[in-house]
């Protein structure tokens, strides 16, 4: 029993001090000790004018509202574009509008070419060389031109350019220079032509003082031969007067001035 009774007594003391340490302890005690559920009723049961008390008496408080008029921010408004100038036959176009328009692209000059010619394709190799000791370093182009029919009186292919050549020479010795010999690698190679006619009684003319002359080796024949004419595309000044002063050692030739076609096959 005296256990029991210091045990209690020990349990008091320590509830005691809690409740002196802790004071929300003692307000709970005593509001649990003041709360009467037996009281407790719902607002509908009450008059209306006490639930209406009830549900006003607690205060609202609302922030005051500034009753002081809101200026609005003035709004600057952009400056209005310029207006477009119309533009008529009498007055230009603004530059900020003719800038914007392309301007058409003017046509390339055409290219100027000089040609020579025409010659027989079997005589091309004397043009060349003719050319060569005028130095004309312009790139000159050989163009067939097609063929054409007369009269050739010639001296017949020779056994080879040695023989061609001691030909040549006794024909130089007999006073006559208007030949040339054959340089190619057709069935012509190494003859000696002595002239071509469009009229036959021409070169039975030419063929006859030959053979006065002393040339008995000489023949006529009627023949289509190849015709070629040179092509110089936008040659310089220079070179223009070099062709014009070559154009003077073979009389007949035509040195002419023209547009440019579309660029020739080369032979």
């Amino acid at each position: 029993m005296r256990i029991v009774f210091f045990l209690l007594l020990f349990i008091n003391l320590i509830f005691a001090a809690y409740i002196q340490w802790d004071p929300g302890a003692s307000s709970r005690v005593q509001l649990a000790a003041e709360f009467h559920p037996e009281k407790i009723r719902p607002l509908s049961v009450l008059p209306e004018s006490a639930a209406s008390a009830s549900i006003t008496s607690a205060p609202v408080t609302s922030a005051p509202i500034n009753s002081a008029p809101v200026t609005p921010a003035p709004v600057t408004a952009a400056p209005a574009p310029p207006p477009l100038a119309a533009v008529t036959p009498e007055t230009p176009a603004p530059a900020h509008v003719a800038s914007s328009v392309p301007s058409p692209t003017a046509p390339a000059a055409p290219e100027t070419c000089l040609e020579w010619g025409k010659f027989l394709g079997v005589e091309h190799a004397r043009i060349e060389a003719a050319m060569g000791r005028r130095q004309l370093n312009h790139e000159a182009q050989r163009v067939a031109v097609g063929k054409k029919t007369g009269y050739w009186v010639y001296i017949p292919p020779l056994r080879n350019s040695d023989h061609a050549v001691r030909k040549m020479g006794e024909l130089g010795r007999l006073g006559l220079n208007n030949y040339y010999r054959v340089e190619d690698n057709g069935q012509w190679n190494n003859a000696i032509s002595m002239g071509f006619f469009d009229d036959e009684d021409e070169a039975d003319d030419l063929l006859e003082e030959l053979r006065r002359t002393g040339v008995r080796s000489a023949v006529m024949g009627k023949r289509s031969l190849e015709q070629i004419k040179f092509v110089l595309r936008d040659p310089p000044q220079d070179v223009i007067e070099k062709m014009k002063a070559l154009k003077a050692e073979f009389p007949g030739s035509e040195l002419k001035t023209l547009e440019c076609d579309a660029r020739p096959k080369a032979r």
